[in-house]
């Protein structure tokens, strides 16, 4: 069984995955539940603050951001 997803990683673009891809490597091998979306604060702002903003009551203890 899947650990709870506890960290939420966002990147600016998928451009971006090599930017955190080794995070997601670390999360996975000490199996921390983790999700990893695509959004922009730019191009998608209200996408991104709905995220952030809905993080905690969705069980997100720690969000990692890249762009």
């Amino acid at each position: 069984m899947p650990n709870k997803t506890l960290v939420g990683i966002v990147m600016g673009s998928d451009s971006d995955w090599g930017t955190v891809q080794k995070a997601a490597a670390v999360l996975k091998e000490f199996e921390v539940g983790f999700e990893v979306k695509v959004m922009s604060a730019h191009r998608t702002p209200a996408l991104a603050c709905e995220y952030a903003t809905t993080a905690e009551a969705r069980g997100l203890r720690v969000i990692i951001a890249a762009a």
